[in-house]
Order: structure tokens, then sequence, then C-alpha cells
């Protein structure tokens, strides 16, 4: 774990000197810490959180997905980080369950190359995760006659753009005698990985922000973008860095921190860690290509007329009552039948992202708060609000 020396000194501070600030971030090393016996006692991994310049998305240490490359999210102050600390020991005696590939898997993407080569295409594209989750690839790639395989960290998309800042090997096997050798070699260095490549830690949650000042110097810090890797997820790592970004906030004097939440995962998070959520739009008409196909044949859904059996039933006593037309708009929201059984169907509370990411939520009055950023979620910081997470982390 670094010190919090160190950690202060990664932190980038572009406040005028002149202002009244507090000096060090006691606070959030506290509160960090607090965080590391949590996550290790309830989920039995050692954890560190940094603080990065926003210059290390394209760092080779960080290797940052694909989608949260500069280009896609803007210019970033910084980036918290949780890491999942790699235990060398651990991961050699205890063997899969601990993070080293599963041989089955290995063989999976084995296979999948072999048949991929022994079909008549010239050149073909695939990508296969080591694990089952997101944090890291295969890439195989066959042009003409040679065969390139890339270990990759992070995401990929599904054009596969890979940038050369997230590839961590790379073996370019041509057809010849000794290509099975080679082939074999790089699979061989895979099954170890990642102690074979002297990674000590791996990122599984973040959070891209930037820092701003309006009003009579009044400060706001703005989320731009938050991801935890599918391995990690639903164990409220969000969560908990959204609260641990609020320590942070009121140790560097903010005001406020807004958020501009698109997805129902970074809704729910958000809402959890105390962010006032901007109403919803009005009608919640569903984005129908977010549904499972089990579920659309539960509400007898009609591809054509993009409404439901309820709904269709619904218009028709509206026509008669209000002897007019329905409007369009309202045939994709959904009745309280509809509700009902979308809630059996997901167990309990109906996702926000049925109705479609980020188009239904209404953005706080930034003006009226005289805040220098925006957003559909914001939080005001106070000492109080900040004691409460900490004492709420400590139980």
């Amino acid at each position: 774990m670094e010190s919090l020396s160190n950690i202060q000194n990664i932190i980038s501070t572009n406040q005028d000197a002149s202002l009244n600030k507090r000096k060090s971030l006691k606070l959030f090393s506290k509160t960090s810490q607090i965080i590391y016996r949590d996550l290790q006692a309830k989920h039995g991994f050692k954890s560190q959180i940094v603080i990065h310049p926003g210059n290390s998305l394209q760092s080779d240490s960080l290797k940052v997905p694909i989608h949260m490359s500069i280009g896609s999210v803007g210019n970033i102050s910084n980036i918290l980080v949780l890491y999942k600390i790699i235990d060398e020991k651990q991961m050699l005696l205890n063997g899969n369950r601990r993070g080293l590939p599963a041989t089955s898997a290995i063989d999976t993407i084995k296979t999948n190359i072999t048949n991929a080569l022994n079909k008549p295409e010239k050149n073909f594209k695939i990508i296969m995760p080591l694990w089952s989750d997101d944090s890291f690839h295969i890439l195989a790639r066959k042009v003409n006659e040679s065969l390139v395989l890339q270990l990759t960290k992070g995401p990929v998309l599904d054009d596969l753009r890979v940038p050369d800042n997230v590839i961590i090997d790379t073996k370019i096997l041509v057809h010849h005698k000794h290509f099975m050798k080679k082939y074999n070699a790089f699979f061989n260095e895979v099954a170890r990985f990642p102690i074979g490549k002297k990674i000590k830690r791996l990122p599984i949650a973040m959070l891209l922000f930037n820092e701003y000042e309006g009003h009579d110097s009044q400060k706001t810090l703005h989320i731009v973008y938050g991801y935890t890797y599918k391995g990690s997820r639903q164990i409220g790592l969000s969560t908990l860095l959204r609260k641990l970004i609020q320590v942070y906030a009121y140790e560097k004097n903010m005001f406020a921190i807004t958020t501009e939440a698109i997805t129902w995962g970074s809704q729910l998070a958000s809402r959890r860690a105390g962010f006032h959520q901007a109403p919803l739009k009005r009608p919640r008409k569903v984005a129908w290509w977010t549904i499972p196909n089990e579920l659309k044949t539960h509400l007898n859904y009609n591809q054509s007329t993009s409404t439901t059996k309820r709904r269709r039933i619904q218009n028709r006593w509206d026509k008669i009552a209000q002897a007019s037309h329905i409007k369009k708009n309202v045939s994709g929201e959904p009745t309280n039948r509809n509700m009902q059984q979308m809630k059996n169907f997901y167990g309990g509370k109906v996702p926000l992202s049925i109705y479609g990411y980020g188009n239904r939520l209404h953005y706080v009055n930034s003006k009226a708060m005289k805040l220098p950023t925006s957003g559909t979620h914001v939080r005001r910081i106070t000492k109080g609000k900040v004691n409460n997470i900490i004492s709420n982390l400590q139980r």
C-alpha cells in the first residue's frame, strides 16, 4: 500500500495557495484503510486505492479499456482506481481459484483458433476472454500466412479495435515447421499469467473525474466516467468509490459533486452513495431493444407495432373513453400489468435500463445551484455527510 505522502504526490492540485484548503488527505487515507479491511474480510482479497493523474490513461502500467481512451471521454484530471493485489504464493498454492487461467479456458481458446485456421477464409480475427470476465483477452489474427497472437488487458469492443497501450504480449507465428513450438510457447506463458508477467496488481474498478472552479471560487468535482470489471461486479465497488470520492472532495474544499449517470448500474450506485437523482422524464417509454426475448414472450410483445397485448387493450379502452386517437408516444409506455410482469421476471425492482440509456433522466439545474458542471445526479458536500459515510463504512 502506498503511503499517504505518495498518494498526495500523485494527486494533481491546481489550487490557488491563498485559498483556505486542507493541507492533507488524512480522511481519504483513513477511509481507504477501512475499505481495505472490509474487502479483505468480506471478499478475501487485498486491495489498494490510488489516484492517478489523467494522463495515466495511456500509460503502460494502467492499461485501461479501449472505450475509456482519452478520445472517448475528453480530458481527464484524475483517475481514482481500486486495485486488487495479486498474491503470487496464494495463486500458486490454490491454482485457478486465485486467478491463474483455467486449463479448460486455454484449451477452448486453442480449439477456436484451430477451427478458424481450418476454414477456407484467408484472414480472420477473433477475440476470446482469458477468464470469465473482461479483464484479459487473447486476440488471434490471421493475415495471409501469418498468425498473430496477442495478450491484451481490458475490455475490447465488438469491432476488435485494440490500441497498442493495452497489448501486454505479441507473437507473430509464420506457418512453417517451427510454428507449433512457438504456438505452444505462447500458451505456456499464458498459463502462468499474470505471474509470468510479474503483474502485482489488477485494476477492478475506477472513476475518471475532473475538478472545476465556478462562481466565487466555488469548486465542483464532476465524475466523467466509471467502470467496474465484470469479474468484480455485484459487490458494490462502484458505490464504494462514489462514497470515497466524497471524502476526497471534502478535503479538497469542493462544494458539490456532479455526474452524468447514463446506465442503470451507475444510477443505482450514485443513489446508494447519497446522490440526488433528477426526476425521470414522462412518459416512460420502453426501449424494447433492451428487453430479453423471453420477457417479450411473457408480455405478448408485437414486433410490428412495438406494443404488448395489455397496451393494445388499454389503447382501445382509451380511444373509447376519450373518443380520440391515442398519441403514438404512449404506445411504448408499460401498463401496470406490464410492470408487474416485469417485476416478477427481474425478481423485484425493474431496472431503469429498460427505458434506454441516459435519455430518460432530467438534468439538475446547475445554474440555480451556481455550479460550473451539470449532470443527472448531484451531491452537496458537507462535513456531516462525510462523517456519516465514514461511520457507516466502519460498521
